[in-house]
């Protein structure tokens, strides 16, 4: 079977914009020739798309999940999001959006975010902030939007504060830096971890687990 494929970050990626007009309200895809992936086609195997869900969600950013962490939302604060939107495009960030065909592949791309969500987000009170847009990609036929590594320095730049801020920071720890943070952005976290944050507390275990399980 062929399947045709953009490569960000060195990961290829089908696409399934094909056919489909880009929302309004939204930035255009960036990081590659838009008339390139509006060509490309969607998997047409069942089991090859599940696979492309999967990669998508442990691979790439969702992007209400660097709105909602970093404070850029756009509901809560739309001049913050305006500016991670002008980050992202200064950049160059690399944006791509999906549309599931069916109500299956909608549950297919929410259950799958959500039990990537969970162990990224302790933070109840940030995981209910997240679950209006799951809720639209469950229930609508919506857009699933992701972003790639160079949103983690677009949202710091539309909003410096998000640097002071746990949820943000354990999202980094377990997902850039794969263990400890640098060393201020560290002192945050032990800081803010006598206040009993969840954030910071499972920073806290990620660091002994990496203790227990040093990488080679």
């Amino acid at each position: 079977m062929t399947t045709s494929s953009v490569t960000y970050s060195g990961l290829p990626f089908p696409c399934s914009r094909a056919g489909i007009e880009l929302p309004a309200d939204r930035i255009a895809v960036a990081g590659c020739d838009l008339e390139e992936l509006l060509r490309l086609g969607r998997p047409a195997d069942e089991q090859v798309r599940q696979i492309w869900v999967r990669r998508f969600v442990n691979e790439m950013h969702w992007l209400p999940v660097i709105e909602v962490l970093s404070g850029c939302c756009p509901d809560a604060n739309p001049s913050a999001h305006g500016d991670f939107m002008a980050a992202l495009a200064d950049r160059d960030v690399p944006r791509i959006a999906h549309r599931p065909r069916d109500f299956s592949e909608r549950q297919a791309w929410c259950f799958g975010l959500r039990d990537r969500i969970v162990p990224l987000c302790p933070d109840e009170d940030v995981r209910g902030m997240l679950a209006p847009p799951a809720a639209t990609v469950l229930r609508r036929n919506g857009d699933v939007f992701f972003v790639a590594d160079g949103c983690i320095a677009a949202a710091e730049e539309a909003r410096a504060t998000c640097l002071l801020e746990p949820a943000w920071l354990f999202y980094k720890a377990a997902i850039i830096h794969r263990g400890q943070l640098p060393d201020d952005q560290h002192r945050v976290m032990m800081h803010t971890r006598l206040a009993a944050d969840p954030s910071a507390e499972a920073y806290l275990k990620l660091l002994q687990q990496q203790t227990m399980n040093p990488r080679d």
